[in-house]
């Protein structure tokens, strides 16, 4: 429970309190609002997309690749055939 409060910060359907602070919360966000109604524009920020390709291998590149893939397997293949 005590996780689910902290997740929640604190929401609780179960806590008698909460409707007050809930109407508190909105009734400060409406005066706000009627103090200075004019909405204004925050600024875009602007966000250089990073992409990651992996480069291209050769035919020969990725051959070595899979032929080592092999490799690797079959000697796993042969431990395992030792150690029983």
């Amino acid at each position: 429970m005590e996780n689910y409060l902290s997740e929640t910060n604190g929401f609780s359907p179960g806590k008698p309190q909460l409707p007050q602070k809930i109407e508190e919360m909105y009734k400060k966000a409406h005066a706000a609002i009627r103090e200075n109604p004019v909405h204004d524009k925050k600024p875009k920020k602007e966000v250089k997309k990073k992409r990651w390709n992996r480069a291209k291998l050769s035919l020969a590149q990725r051959k070595d690749r899979v032929a080592q893939k092999k490799a690797s397997f079959l000697r796993a293949q042969e431990q395992e055939a030792d150690d029983s």
